[in-house]
Order: C-alpha cells, then structure tokens, then sequence
C-alpha cells in the first residue's frame, strides 16, 4: 500500500490495513473510536507469550498517552488468556 492511497476509518479500514505486514499506518480518528485497541491487538496477536524478549515497542508522544496503551495493553492481555 502506497501512502497516497486514503482508506476510509469506518472501522472496515482496521482489518484491511493490519492484515498488511510491513507495512507503516498512520491513522487520524476522535477520541473513543478505539484506536488505541485497534493496534494494541494487532500487536498482541503476534507476540510469543513464552518468549521473554522485548517483541514490541510502542512510542507515544505523551505520558498520559504511553499509560493508556500500557493499560489497555495489559487488560487485553489478561482478558484473552485462556
């Protein structure tokens, strides 16, 4: 996918765009339409659980915003161990 290919974010976009490896995605939406979950799961799908290297690094331009993914992080995490 090339940048100057716009896809709409009507939730649709996620599963099309994520499903793409390799791929860098810069996505603009309003507070609470979860974005944040959007890759947090994308990212969770793919990390080893028994592996206990760094698999994934997450950068936020904020501290509030850092915790927020850290937290949602950790709840998904919890929340799909079976």
């Amino acid at each position: 996918m090339e940048a100057s290919q716009l896809i709409s974010t009507d939730g649709t976009f996620y599963e099309n765009v994520f499903s793409s490896q390799g791929f860098d995605v810069i996505a603009q939406a309003q507070s609470g339409t979860g974005k944040t979950a959007t890759f947090a799961i994308s990212i969770l799908q793919q990390i080893d659980v028994e592996l206990k290297d760094t698999q994934a690094l997450v950068l936020a331009p904020t501290r509030e915003l850092a915790q927020q993914v850290g937290l949602l992080s950790h709840k998904l995490l919890l929340e799909n161990q079976h």
